[in-house]
């Protein structure tokens, strides 16, 4: 099973500020921004860390939902009135960004689980804002989701709620606008297999031995079973 990863730092963890400031409902005259309540990616936005492990195949299989071939078709920004009190007046800065996954395949789900609807919005990486112009904020060895690319992308449930199982996690098919090195096992692992592939791959990885024994947990359940089992067994090999 893969290690968790490390907070997001940088430009991250100023999305993260957006991110929870935009919780509430937002109104913005810019058909180009959000507006209403804002979709957030579960387990990564909650915290600016995974809350959840995400870097093998395992990890996808224990605590994920589906995986899924989707392309980037949409995406709009947070509204300037959702923004931080930080964020200068003249709309310079960095903004969030709200990206639509269009499914065009599911390549593996849990046992039980429905297919997800056809489009699913969710809080990635934002752009830069100067003097009106935005560009896309990139973040080294992470998928930029912007509208055209198509990746092979994990989702869960967490707290409730619909989300990527790492806004970090995305493995890249065509459209990529930008040089994408992930350095999750799982991404370099599958990085140039067809679809077909990935499915029959997935549908040959067993998830974890312990989360299995839970099937009926929520995936923040099973991982904490799971961490509970590590514990005791560092502790009885100490």
């Amino acid at each position: 099973m893969g290690r968790l990863s490390k907070a997001a730092a940088g430009s991250a963890a100023l999305l993260l500020a957006m991110v929870i400031a935009a919780c509430g409902s937002a109104k913005d005259t810019d058909p180009a921004t959000a507006t209403g309540p804002t979709p957030i990616s579960g387990q990564w936005a909650q915290s600016g860390d995974e809350a959840l492990p995400t870097e093998t195949r395992t990890d996808w299989v224990t605590y994920g939902t589906h995986v899924v071939l989707a392309k980037i078709t949409a995406e709009r920004l947070l509204s300037l009135e959702t923004m931080p009190a930080s964020t200068p007046n003249d709309g310079d800065g960095t903004r969030a960004r709200i990206a639509t996954f269009s499914i065009i395949r599911t390549l593996w789900k849990a046992k039980g689980e429905a297919d997800l609807p056809p489009t699913v919005d969710q809080t990635v990486f934002g752009v830069k804002v100067t003097g009106g112009k935005s560009t896309p904020s990139i973040v080294r060895g992470r998928p930029g989701f912007l509208v055209g690319e198509t990746y092979i992308v994990p989702f869960t449930m967490f707290q409730g709620e619909r989300s990527l199982l790492s806004a970090d996690v995305g493995v890249p098919v065509s459209g990529m606008k930008y040089a994408y090195e992930s350095r999750k096992p799982a991404v370099i692992e599958l990085t140039g297999k067809t679809a077909a592939e990935v499915a029959q791959i997935l549908a040959k990885t067993p998830p974890d031995p312990v989360a299995a024994k839970y099937p009926d947990l929520t995936p923040e359940q099973r991982w904490g079973k799971v961490s509970q089992a590590q514990r005791a067994s560092s502790t009885d090999s100490g």
